[in-house]
Formats: structure tokens, C-alpha cells, sequence
């Protein structure tokens, strides 16, 4: 099984553990800043700003762990994403990296706390806090099982970063090690 598989599988459990309609995430990624607006004029100075600080880090591993729920800010949808174990100073500090172009450009900094992941499925408004224990632990305790036969399948070199615009995807890389 490979990591969409495991996804699919996943998301399956979800629906069965939870009796609500999940739908895959369109795309997979860790977050390290919030999503902001910026004047188009703006974008591009961001970009290289953000090209400059990101630039100094170097290329690193990042590997999940396990299954965490999220909601986003305005509680109109639950997400289940993996959460990052490998990685997560690297990620941290990119993240400070992130902030310091995000408060140049007058922009909110990400979390105080971050919990990074890469959130693969989602339902519309909020699942019984009840039940969410239960969901976890199901999906957790697969992930481990799985995990032990497939080392590799969650585990991804990180070599750049992207930074999205509209429908621009701009590419930060990474110091190589």
C-alpha cells in the first residue's frame, strides 16, 4: 500500500467510525504560515523575500507519525491530518523564517503552538466530541500496524518549499546539505 492508499483506507475509517461524508483533500502539504492577501503588485516582492529567508535553511526530513483532528478557525469543517514527528524543528524554524516576511508585509503570523501536518480529508462542520476518541484511536493504531511493515511510506526529503499565488506555484529552495 502506498501513501494514497493509506489515505483512502484511512478516510474509509473515518466515515465508518464517524457515519459523516469525508472528502479527500484536493492537495497535501504542511503548512508553515497562514494564507494571506496580497496586493498583486506585492507578490512578487513577497516571493523573494520569502526566497531570501527560506533560502538559508537547509533540505530536511520530514516524517508523520500519526492522526490528529483539526477545525478550522471558523468550526465550519473537521479535518484529519498526519501529524509531522520527523522534521518538526526544521519546520519550526522555517516557520519563524515565514513570520518574520508575513510581519514585514503587515500579514498575521502563523500559530503560537503549531501542530504540523498535512491534512488528507475533511467533513463539513464538526464531529461529536464523543466520538472523536474513539476515531483516533481506531485510526492510530492502524497507522502504527501499518507503519511497522512500511518504515518508508511517510517519510519525504524535503528539498524546497512552495509558496502559492492564484494559481502560481513559486519555488523556495532549500540549502543543500
Amino acid at each position: 500500500m502506498h501513501l494514497r492508499e493509506l489515505l483512502d483506507h484511512l478516510l474509509q475509517q473515518a466515515a465508518a467510525a464517524t457515519g459523516a461524508e469525508w472528502h479527500s483533500a484536493d492537495e497535501h502539504h504542511v503548512s508553515i504560515s497562514r494564507t494571506v492577501v496580497l496586493a498583486h503588485h506585492c507578490i512578487e516582492s513577497f516571493t523573494e523575500s520569502l526566497r531570501k529567508e527560506i533560502g538559508v535553511e537547509s533540505n530536511f526530513v520530514v516524517g508523520f507519525e500519526g492522526v490528529a483532528l483539526y477545525r478550522n478557525d471558523g468550526k465550519t469543517r473537521t479535518f484529519l491530518g498526519l501529524r509531522v514527528g520527523v522534521g518538526k524543528r526544521s519546520l519550526l524554524q522555517l516557520t519563524q523564517r515565514a513570520d518574520s516576511v508575513m510581519q514585514e508585509f503587515r500579514q498575521r503570523t502563523f500559530y503560537k503552538d503549531p501542530s504540523f501536518h498535512m491534512s488528507f480529508t475533511w467533513t463539513v462542520g464538526e464531529i461529536p466530541a464523543a466520538v472523536e476518541p474513539k476515531l483516533l484511536g481506531t485510526l492510530n493504531e492502524f497507522l502504527k500496524e501499518y507503519l511497522v511493515e512500511n518504515p518508508d511510506c511517510c517519510t519525504f526529503h524535503t528539498l524546497a518549499l512552495q509558496v502559492k499565488t492564484g494559481d502560481k506555484v513559486h519555488l523556495c529552495p532549500l540549502k543543500t546539505s
